[in-house]
């Protein structure tokens, strides 16, 4: 199946266990499951404090982007090549974890698609994101081509797949389903392109990523529409 999450979780009066007692709740929220969703619209959806920030160089902004249609977070790098700029969660909140489904979507868009390099998921906490790190789960792009890797990382072992080949200043949207068992499934605008089965780190905690990081000495964008993730508590 391509897609797994088409709207809000909802529950009715056959849903089984204590899942029920939420069946007449008017919105789509349940305890049962924790989300995070940021659309980016105002000044106060983002917070420095938030982040761990990472930046090699002097100029590096991350901000809302003005004016954007729908709202965006905007990061610019300066003009040096490999300037990075990198925002973590404070927190390492989320993992994979067995009998516990995950859902994580992000709609973003690079100024450059050749040279950049980008990231975009779950990882370890640190500052060489692009270079290498412990464990992740996301999707990846090197500087020198356009092609976007999806990811599945355990212990700094790898097992890759092709997502799709991205275009210059065109939103693209990145997601993935851990089904809480054996498998990853990854999604480009909500189609499936990857399924992983191997090097699914199960046992450390995450923190969400985005990294960006030139691939020549000139000032690049990345603009991140929103993202959103929800796995069962």
């Amino acid at each position: 199946m391509a897609l797994h999450f088409t709207g809000p979780i909802l529950q009715s009066e056959k849903s089984g266990g204590s899942r029920q007692w939420y069946s007449n709740l008017p919105v789509g929220e349940d305890p049962s499951y924790v989300s995070s969703f940021n659309d980016f619209l105002f000044s106060q959806n983002y917070a420095a404090a938030d982040w761990v920030v990472t930046e090699t160089q002097a100029g590096a902004t991350q901000a809302i982007a003005a004016d954007e249609l729908n709202g965006a977070l905007l990061l610019t790098n300066s003009a040096a090549d490999d300037d990075v700029n990198q925002l973590q969660s404070t927190e390492e909140a989320f993992r994979l974890t067995a009998g516990k489904k995950m859902w994580f979507e992000c709609k973003m868009k690079i100024s450059d698609a050749t040279q950049s390099d980008f990231y975009i998921g779950l990882a370890t906490t640190d500052t060489t994101i692009i270079a290498g790190t412990t464990d992740s789960i996301g999707f990846r792009k090197l500087d020198g081509s356009a092609t976007v890797s999806s990811i599945t990382e355990d212990a700094t072992v790898e097992t890759t797949n092709t997502a799709n080949t991205i275009v210059t200043d065109t939103y693209v949207t990145y997601g993935f389903y851990w089904d809480g068992s054996a498998k990853v499934e990854f999604s480009v605008d909500r189609a499936l392109t990857a399924t992983h089965t191997t090097n699914i780190e199960q046992t450390n905690k995450l923190a969400l990523t985005f990294t960006l990081q030139n691939g020549e000495a000139v000032a690049k964008n990345l603009t991140i529409d929103y993202y959103y993730i929800t796995m069962e508590r």
